[in-house]
């Protein structure tokens, strides 16, 4: 009764109990799991994040392996949150963050539920019931709120992160489906991507792949504000200039991707400007001029460019429009700084 009387007095607890190690294991599962179960029974959102901060990380733990049994018993929980009510699923959207500010599905829980609904080695009845419950906490988790909008940017950083990992398929096609989605409702996220651009270059590729396969996006987003199309122009004039500067003076190892990559950009560069007639648009229909001056030219402004200024003033000066791939590295002849 105390409980069910003042809920968030159990929240309040919970936040305590995880750091203590006293109240650790797996024996105090079924105990915690019974008053969470008795004091959320009216409140769901309150539920789901509990579940999602306190008993999820559990699961994930690499310092203490809970059983087959403790597991379920997660499960189990979770389960009955989101079967309890039909209306549920509603609930949950119109209130994807708490009154606190935090959302029902954090950033953290959320990389956790992505991992374990798509892990590198399948555990046949566990997977089966974390990707039986990905798809609606996948909903909640990336529902937009202006209230976090910083906690989706982590969201996206993470999902780059995994979509560049062509050795897990089934995580990095969910990774790079997720970062497309943030990056389609929310186009502030272009600009988190220009700070995670060269690092995780792969998974950068296989966005802008999805980024031209799927461009029923650019009149939906990018039409309805000029700042928004700003932004995106931002975005795609600094890639492009990361790719020519990578591609002439560092990269080498990377040139086909930064390559194809400069390409995409271009593609959807143009993509946007005759957005009216996207939809309707072939890529392979797209020829590039080559124009073969341009190598000339580019590698005496990138020249000058890196002589007299730092890489940073560089990148504001430089003028994007040339193709890498049109260069050739020899042709580069950096200055010798006389010694003073």
């Amino acid at each position: 009764m105390v409980l069910r009387a003042d809920p968030h007095s159990l929240t309040r607890l919970l936040s305590m109990l995880r750091w203590r190690p006293r109240y650790r294991g797996e024996d105090k599962l079924p105990l915690i799991v019974w008053m969470m179960s008795h004091a959320f029974q009216q409140d769901l959102p309150a539920a789901l994040h509990s579940w999602a901060v306190n008993l999820l990380p559990l699961v994930f733990s690499k310092k203490c392996s809970y059983s087959s049994q403790s597991i379920h018993l997660i499960l189990q929980f979770v389960e009955m949150i989101l079967s309890s009510n039909q209306e549920a699923r509603d609930v949950f959207l119109n209130e994807p963050v708490r009154p606190s500010g935090m959302r029902l599905i954090p950033p953290h829980s959320f990389e956790m539920l992505l991992l374990l609904a798509c892990p590198a080695r399948v555990e046949e009845a566990t997977t089966e019931r974390f990707q039986a419950i990905y798809p609606l906490l996948k909903e909640v988790a990336l529902a937009p709120d202006s209230r976090s909008a910083g906690e989706l940017k982590h969201i996206f950083a993470f999902s780059l992160k995994f979509a560049g990992l062509k050795e897990f398929p089934a995580l990095a096609s969910e990774a790079t489906a997720i970062a497309f989605s943030l990056l389609t409702q929310n186009v502030d996220c272009f600009m988190q991507w220009d700070v995670l651009y060269k690092e995780y270059l792969e998974a950068s590729v296989a966005l802008l792949k999805k980024l031209v396969d799927e461009r029923w996006w650019i009149p939906k987003l990018l039409s309805s504000s000029p700042t928004d199309n700003l932004i995106f122009e931002h975005a795609m004039n600094s890639f492009m200039m990361k790719n020519e500067i990578a591609a002439i003076i560092e990269e080498v190892a990377n040139l086909s991707l930064y390559q194809e990559a400069d390409y995409l950009c271009k593609l959807l560069s143009y993509l946007n400007k005759s957005n009216l007639n996207a939809a309707k648009m072939d890529p392979s229909d797209l020829k590039l001029v080559e124009d073969k001056s341009y190598g000339v030219s580019a590698a005496e402004e990138i020249e000058k460019a890196i002589v007299s200024l730092s890489l940073s003033e560089a990148a504001k000066k430089m003028d994007p429009s040339p193709l890498a791939a049109k260069m050739d590295p020899s042709d580069l002849k950096l200055r010798k700084l006389k010694r003073r």
